[in-house]
């Protein structure tokens, strides 16, 4: 029975082959498909095998794709100047933020006042209170300091002694 289901499905390359071309067609390709075309450019740019622009952090391949498209965009002529006036203006006012990205957006300044607030609120100032008196090294004699579990002070007469001020 499952034979006879599997003519009816397209093959695996096929499959991959719709894939590919839905991926280069769309109008707003997924971002998985993004990534692998900045890698590959990444890959000839830079004589890299691709297997090992994989393993590069992504901010850094990122990074070097979009520098040099600024920088193409930059030395261009007047023409690719006006196309980096409006990617610059794109990217500072987005005019049309996706659902998620709007959300982020919102969700990020909120929590940004919600900052902002705590910190305008007067924190509570405590006052450090000296533990142990201080200790004139300028004296001559031995300096001596010794070393309890905080849990078993109560124990140690000589250390119990020695503190002064503590509460």
């Amino acid at each position: 029975m499952w034979q006879d289901i599997s003519k009816d499905l397209p093959s695996y390359e096929l499959s991959l082959r719709l894939i590919a071309m839905r991926n280069v067609m769309a109008e707003e390709p997924p971002q998985d498909y993004i990534q692998r075309h900045i890698n590959r450019w990444y890959s000839e740019k830079f004589h890299t095998p691709l297997h090992e622009v994989d393993e590069l952090p992504r901010h850094d391949v990122l990074l070097t794709y979009y520098e040099c498209c600024y920088a193409d965009m930059r030395d261009g002529g007047k023409d690719r100047e006006s196309e980096l006036d409006e990617t610059i203006q794109g990217l500072i006012n987005p005019r049309d933020l996706g659902k998620e990205e709007a959300a982020k957006v919102d969700d990020y300044l909120f929590l940004k006042k919600v900052a902002e607030e705590e910190a305008k609120k007067s924190p509570i100032k405590l006052k450090p209170k000296m533990v142990v008196s201080p200790i004139d090294l300028d004296e001559e004699g031995p300096v001596s300091m010794t070393f309890a579990d905080i849990n078993k002070l109560d124990e140690l007469e000589e250390i119990t002694d020695s503190l002064v001020g503590l509460d």
